[in-house]
């Protein structure tokens, strides 16, 4: 309230009565902007040591992965005996601080049914049963779009805005991004897309609908961009239920939004395809979480893998016979030389004769066939053309 210097001084005689005296207060008036500058002052030493110790959070996940483009350099080579970095990412209140709670065995992160509880990166190492760190997980805070930002929170979606770029600064130091997604939400958007009828088809083929929000598959562009192995976490599917409006099954609805999933990723991140693991999960009863450690091994390894030289001649010489037998070769016998120039994630380059370079639909089907052929999966696999001069 109001009040000049005097009542301020009563107020805070009066807050040391209230047993206050071992702790510092400040009298302020919001009306007048009274005490103010005081608070400030006050402030100001603690809120040094939140940021530092925030930058010193993201500092301590380690050295940055490499990101897009490059021969070479960063991202080239695995550092021996490291464990994968994974960010558990995802919309908000789809049950990322729960699935992280149950991986650790204990509530190490705040959850509730209120969305954005988590606002902070938090880092946790996870043991296997020899005490061995098996993965580092680090739970991030819920993705929100752009244009919702200033409604999210008080303080005009400046806080969210702090965490969306404190989740983007994280997955620099990821080598797996691990997308939880709401799989009712999921069955819902897939429901209003090709409607309930078409949905509950018997034997139809599901028709080109996005699922995921446009939020998620900016994460999915943007994970796959940066060259990050992806695994999509499908939580809460003990809350699909069996029949209902459209009269599935529980088994049924999962693998119909698997698939459409499938057909998402295979547009918004094309260097991925569809070849991401999708796993069924249920964080608050524990169902599928024991898949989750698995599957970021195998990708971990996948993403560090690397294809030796004259295997992957042999390769493209077999491609090459193989689209001269069936016809339209003509593409393909235009690269001489193939060589993997990094891991982190697997890139390549073609060497090609003359000074064209592939089409767009060309360099895809190679980079497919690679994946296919040499068990690629859940990673992006880069093609770089070097054309003759």
């Amino acid at each position: 309230g109001g009040g000049g210097g005097g009542q301020l001084q009563d107020v805070a005689v009066e807050v040391g009565r209230l047993g206050f005296n071992g702790g510092e207060y400040v009298g302020v008036s919001a009306e007048t902007g009274e005490g103010m500058a005081d608070l400030y002052a006050a402030l100001q030493d603690r809120l040094d040591a939140v940021l530092r110790a925030r930058h010193e959070g993201l500092a301590s996940l380690g050295d940055e992965v490499g990101g897009e483009g490059g021969e070479g350099g960063e991202g080239g080579d695995r550092p021996s005996g490291q464990h994968p970095k994974i960010a558990i990412m995802g919309l908000t209140n789809v049950g990322k601080s729960t699935l992280l709670n149950r991986l650790v065995g204990h509530d190490r992160c705040v959850t509730g049914p209120e969305p954005g509880l988590t606002r902070d990166a938090i880092s946790v190492e996870v043991r296997d049963d020899a005490g061995v760190v098996v993965g580092e997980f680090i739970d991030t805070a819920g993705w929100i779009r752009r244009t919702r930002l200033k409604a999210h929170d008080d303080s005009d979606g400046a806080v969210a805005a702090a965490t969306m770029r404190e989740g983007k600064t994280v997955m620099r130091f990821a080598h797996v991004v691990l997308l939880i997604v709401d799989c009712v939400r999921a069955m819902g958007a897939l429901d209003r897309a090709v409607g309930v009828g078409a949905a509950s088809a018997a034997g139809g083929e599901l028709e080109r609908h996005d699922v995921l929000s446009h939020a998620e598959s900016a994460l999915v562009a943007d994970a796959v961009g940066q060259g990050r192995a992806v695994i999509v976490g499908l939580n809460k599917v003990d809350m699909l239920g069996n029949g209902g409006s459209n009269g599935l099954s529980r088994h049924v609805k999962e693998s119909r939004v698997t698939e459409a999933i499938r057909q998402s990723l295979r547009r918004v991140a094309p260097e991925l395809g569809d070849s991401a693991a999708i796993l069924p999960l249920s964080a608050t009863l524990g169902a599928g979480v024991h898949d989750i450690m698995p599957s970021i091994q195998k990708v971990y390894e996948t993403w560090n893998a690397r294809v030796p030289t004259a295997k992957l001649n042999s390769w493209l010489r077999e491609l090459k016979l193989e689209k001269a037998h069936v016809g339209g070769g003509n593409t393909v016998s235009r690269i001489k030389y193939l060589s993997q120039v990094k891991s982190r994630p697997p890139t390549f380059v073609a060497f090609l004769s003359g000074k064209t370079k592939l089409g767009e639909h060309d360099r895809r089907f190679v980079a497919n066939r690679l994946r296919d052929d040499f068990q690629l999966s859940g990673v992006p696999v880069r093609v770089i053309q070097r054309s003759s001069r």
